[in-house]
């Protein structure tokens, strides 16, 4: 798991205020809002199973629907957005099978390598696996010698996006799309790491478990 942090910067609220309203209103009337271009951002997903769509969809489909070297949960959403609806920076545990079925969304892409750059909040913060920077102010990038690989997926493409990769998605009109996730190996290994019994002893003295917790941290 990436985390940033800087010894003089506190750490920010751990609770976030939500700057957006969910509702309950049917699709049909979900469909208009987002086809008519307003102040409002509006936007949906979930589970494909929450559209209770038998004819269109079967557990069956994903039988086999697993990336090479590893078998493991798959799952697969549904995305809705109006224009400009954007998703700001972050990084997914897993594998990413991004298809985009109307509309054209935007994505800006940074390999792993570069998270020591994208200023990520501390990894106490509920948005730990995002970034504090703005992706989209291109001066601020070229101060931090950060370049973006960026992609227009328009309808009938799909894009994989690999497990850490850091990605901003950005809807250019309003769009349907579907992504299918599935473990990887680094987050499962990651799991049983964070997982394992502490190698400490009841009977050590303080001492010894104190300069055997620095060392655990630090190694």
């Amino acid at each position: 798991v990436f985390h940033y942090h800087a010894v003089n910067q506190p750490l920010q609220r751990f609770s976030t205020p939500k700057l957006y309203h969910e509702n309950l209103i049917q699709l049909k009337e979900f469909v208009k809002r987002i086809l008519n271009p307003s102040s409002t951002y509006h936007y949906s997903s979930g589970d494909i199973q929450l559209l209770n769509l038998p004819r269109l969809y079967s557990p069956d489909f994903l039988k086999g629907l697993t990336f090479p070297l590893y078998e493991g949960s798959v799952q697969v959403n549904f995305w809705f957005g109006g224009s400009n609806v954007t998703a700001y920076t972050h990084y997914d545990t897993s594998h990413n099978l991004h298809f985009v079925v109307e509309g054209k969304k935007k994505f800006i892409l940074f390999p792993p390598s570069l998270h020591d750059k994208l200023l990520l909040h501390s990894c106490l913060h509920p948005l730990y696996r995002q970034t504090q920077l703005d992706v989209l102010n291109n001066t601020l990038l070229q101060e931090i010698v950060v370049t973006p690989l960026i992609l227009d997926v328009w309808p009938n493409e799909v894009l994989y996006i690999p497990p850490y990769w850091f990605h901003c998605v950005i809807t250019i009109e309003p769009s349907i799309s579907l992504n299918v996730w599935t473990d990887s190996q680094d987050f499962n290994l990651m799991e049983q790491v964070l997982n394992s019994p502490i190698p400490f002893e009841e009977k050590w003295n303080i001492d010894t478990l104190m300069r055997s917790a620095k060392l655990f941290i630090n190694s």
